[in-house]
């Protein structure tokens, strides 16, 4: 026969129900916390105007980096999505577009959004 050994450390644990009711208690939470933080969370704007394109190289923080790159209220950015239309606008019809950028910050998730337009006032459709 096989005989049990006293194990003193099974007096401290909880029950697998109320374990699982602190984990589901604590998500609650998380989840409360969330949608209040989102809900009253209103993004600031930071930035809104017209950015400089610089097209080549340039340097951030000692590396060197190509392409085009946006100055947006001293703030240094690539183009990401509208390098290819800037770089064919300005080559095929030898205008350099106009980009406006807009910065938002959120106040409390810290969350930071870029919204950035090539020529808004513009009648032609972008590639």
């Amino acid at each position: 026969m096989i005989e049990k050994k006293f194990r003193w450390y099974h007096y401290f644990m909880l029950s697998f129900h109320a374990q699982m009711a602190i984990v589901l208690g604590c998500m609650m939470v998380w989840l409360i916390q969330f949608v209040v933080y989102s809900t009253i969370d209103r993004p600031v704007m930071v930035f809104d105007g017209e950015c400089e394109v610089t097209v080549g190289p340039v340097r951030d923080n000692g590396d060197v980096y190509s392409g085009a790159w946006m100055d947006c209220g001293g703030e240094t950015r690539g183009l990401d999505d509208l390098e290819v239309t800037y770089l064919y606008n300005t080559l095929t019809t030898g205008l350099e577009p106009v980009i406006v950028c807009a910065k938002t910050e959120s106040k409390f998730l810290g969350n930071i959004s870029w919204e950035c337009e090539l020529d808004p006032q513009s009648e032609t459709e972008q590639l």
